[in-house]
């Protein structure tokens, strides 16, 4: 199961670099409308692992360190739904394309190579790797964030030599919050929907220990029925019906907080008494 996006999370920008990838990787890639990252490892699936037994498996197997154990988890963990990807070629300046996640991490053990992918709309794909006018050479490892500052360096470097992909700039900009909406929008639905199965059966649970009663509040409801107050007994008394008395009742805040009280001093009250001050 996915990490779902955070409700307050902003869209991350990735530079990722597959590998030492030709251009007919590139061009499988973009036709394909995927991202995807070698370490076939024994596992299968980056999931079957946390994260001290793939540092293991990662220096077993390749004898390779950090760098790549945390390629592989933010490959797997951290790239959400809406996230720009900027492919790009190794610690170069040169940039295949820029996209917009269309899934998160699976494992496609049917292909012979790249297992690791998620799927990818690359509204910014060139034939060829193209070079960017940029401060600083992108990183070495195979996945990294991108700072909103580069990712601009970039994106101004392009539009400089092609103006006419400013359109697709914005689609992609475009995308990638709608992207976000939807992820953060099914993220709530879904936690509304077990916080009413939850809550039913907490609700349940401590009405069932008298640790939680319902009121309700309108006009006609008074502040010594809530607390405690002076309040008409009209019950039958001695035989004589119709008799009216004043007696002095507790509401259900006092109640409560005695209830409360007693658990406190490890002592039991009678929920059927109305007068609790003997016990």
């Amino acid at each position: 199961m996915m990490n779902e996006r955070p409700n307050d999370e902003r869209v991350k920008i990735w530079q990722i670099s597959p590998g030492r990838w030709t251009n007919e990787q590139w061009r499988e890639f973009k036709k394909e409308e995927i991202i995807a990252i070698g370490w076939e490892l024994k596992l299968g699936s980056l999931l079957n692992y946390d994260r001290d037994s793939l540092t293991e498996e990662i220096r077993s197997r390749y004898n390779e360190g950090r760098h790549s154990v945390d390629s592989c988890w933010s490959f797997s963990r951290e790239i959400k739904k809406g996230d720009i990807i900027v492919a790009k070629k190794g610690s170069s300046r040169e940039v295949y394309g820029i996209g917009v996640a269309k899934t998160e991490y699976e494992f496609k053990r049917e292909r012979q190579n790249y297992k690791h992918m998620m799927s990818v709309d690359w509204t910014i794909a060139f034939d060829e790797r193209i070079e960017v006018d940029v401060e600083k050479r992108f990183v070495q490892w195979t996945v990294e964030p991108l700072t909103e500052e580069r990712y601009y360096q970039v994106k101004n470097s392009i539009l400089k030599r092609f103006p006419e992909l400013k359109d697709r700039f914005d689609a992609l900009e475009a995308l990638s919050k709608l992207q976000v909406s939807e992820s953060i929008h099914k993220n709530i639905s879904n936690l509304q929907e077990s916080d009413k199965i939850s809550w039913k059966e907490q609700r349940d649970r401590l009405r069932a220990e008298e640790r939680l009663e319902f009121v309700t509040f309108h006009p006609s409801y008074s502040y010594e029925e809530f607390v405690e107050g002076i309040t008409v007994n009209t019950e039958t008394v001695e035989g004589i019906s119709g008799h009216i008395s004043y007696i002095k009742k507790w509401g259900i805040f006092k109640k409560m907080c005695t209830k409360a009280l007693a658990k406190a001093l490890g002592e039991h009250l009678d929920s059927n008494k109305e007068t609790w001050k003997d016990q």
